[in-house]
């Protein structure tokens, strides 16, 4: 009986293994023993961290300590946003240093910060950084460096600020991110985003920007045309874009060279001024009263913060979110998903052709099209060109936070000196409409063109006996 138990116990516990393993269960890194408190590191110490090792606090290393991290698999024992970190600061007779090679840093899916002060430095070497579990957050500022190497890091970012520098190469990130000053190098590396802050200095060559990449500017004008993902062999923001910055703003120098782009965005602080033409964006930002004016284009997400204003023509967008006082008027432009806030305010309108014709078909030039609002106020007036058409831009709707206000319909009517007609329109989309003006028959010769050349002619009897009686006065 017993004989048969143990048989029946050890033939359970290989299936219970087996079914572990066919459903894919993920590890989780058991550390035996954890650091309790901050482990603060001074004056010259050096302290070595190889294999595994947990901590229930942060690591601190201040003067000119310095801290390695080598073949090792660090757990930070955090349960939220940056409870923990590494901090490199106050130097003294040197500089703080944190030297990595081949390790992990967990943080139990919450972001954790490594960051550098006061001229610390950072050598990565083969970072690993591949699970939500590591999302390691490196900040370099105030005249300190860092350089990654030969990493794996798709959950880690790279950051500098204050005249700081950084220089990547040979990595995956999931992005790298140059402000305030500071001086970014990437080379031979595979990024979801870039992006290029304030008066940075960020180059990029030989690499991959899988998502996007985004330079902000304040205060400054920029124009943008025919621009869309593709590979590029020299592309600079202040050139390319033609950036003007006004005495008070400020303007990333962004350069990228022979790198594929999947992704371009655009960020407008201050009083910001962008033209967008012929473009397909992943995403525009726009705040602090800047405005936007885009055409022609496709944008993937389209944000307005802080009293920004936006004026679209004939460009369609994802995905559509304003924020505080922000106004934005939409011509025969679309969007997938759209969200207002506060007290923003969305202006639809669209396109009426109108089309005036005579009671046989033919095109009445010079016919004034007018529309007008249900309360009997004109909206637009426009004259038919030589082909019988007028183009009227009509709001269809007011859209803010409380729900969409419809116009209704417009009164439109066509005139041409005693003789008119007039019909009614609801400006859903953009609309096309015919208007006859019954019992009249365009002249052969229009009354305007048989006034031209009344005068015309009047004109050169006036001139002709003059230059006879010069010529034989001459004689």
């Amino acid at each position: 009986m017993r004989k048969f138990l143990f048989i029946f116990l050890v033939t359970f516990l290989l299936v219970a293994f087996a079914s572990v393993h066919e459903g894919n269960i993920p590890v989780v890194k058991a550390f035996l023993s954890v650091y309790q408190g901050d482990l603060i590191l001074g004056d010259n110490d050096v302290y070595v961290i190889e294999g595994e090792f947990s901590i229930n606090g942060s690591i601190i290393v201040e003067e000119n300590a310095t801290l390695v991290l080598r073949n090792a698999m660090v757990n930070f024992t955090q349960k939220y946003n940056n409870q923990f970190g590494m901090i490199f600061q106050n130097p003294a007779n040197g500089n703080p240093r944190l030297l990595l090679e081949n390790s992990t840093i967990y943080a139990g899916r919450y972001d954790l910060r490594i960051k550098l002060y006061g001229n610390s430095s950072a050598t990565v070497n083969e970072l690993i950084a591949e699970t939500p579990e590591e999302r390691v957050r490196l900040f370099a500022s105030d005249f300190s460096v860092i350089s990654v190497l030969d990493s794996n890091a798709r959950y880690g970012h790279v950051i500098a600020f204050g005249n700081s520098s950084i220089n990547v190469s040979n990595s995956l990130l999931f992005n790298v991110y140059g402000d305030y000053d500071s001086s970014v190098i990437v080379s031979n590396c595979s990024l979801f985003y870039v992006y290029a802050h304030r008066k940075s200095d960020v180059y990029v060559s030989n690499s991959t920007i899988d998502v996007a990449v985004k330079p902000f500017v304040d205060s400054a004008n920029f124009s943008v045309k025919e621009l869309d993902p593709r590979y590029v062999k020299y592309w600079s923001y202040q050139t390319n874009c033609s950036v003007s910055v006004a005495s008070e703003g400020w303007s990333p120098n962004l350069v990228l060279t022979d790198t594929h782009v999947n992704g371009w965005a655009f960020g407008l602080h201050g009083t910001a001024n962008a033209t967008i033409s012929d473009c397909k964006l992943h995403s525009l930002e726009v705040s602090h009263s800047s405005t936007l004016s885009v055409s022609n284009s496709a944008i993937g997400v389209l944000s307005f913060f802080v009293s920004s204003r936006g004026d679209l023509y004939n460009t369609t967008i994802q995905n559509l979110k304003l924020y505080a006082d922000s106004k934005l008027w939409l011509l025969n432009s679309t969007y997938t998903t759209c969200t207002i806030n506060h007290q923003s305010k969305i202006y639809v309108s669209w396109y009426l052709n109108a089309h005036v014709i005579d009671s046989i078909g033919q095109d009445v030039p010079s016919a004034n099209v007018t529309a007008t609002y249900p309360n009997t106020t004109m909206a637009e007036s426009r004259l038919t060109d030589a082909s019988g058409w007028a183009r009227l831009t009509l709001m269809e709707k007011m859209m803010n936070a409380t729900g969409e206000y419809p116009i209704g319909n417009y009164t439109v009517e066509a005139a041409y000196e005693p003789y008119s007609n007039s019909t009614t329109v609801n400006m859903t989309d953009n609309q096309m409409i015919t208007l006859m003006l019954s019992d009249f028959v365009i002249p052969e010769f229009p009354s305007f063109l048989i006034l031209s050349i009344f005068m015309i002619v009047t004109l050169l009897v006036a001139i002709l006996p003059r230059k006879r009686l010069g010529n034989n006065n001459f004689a």
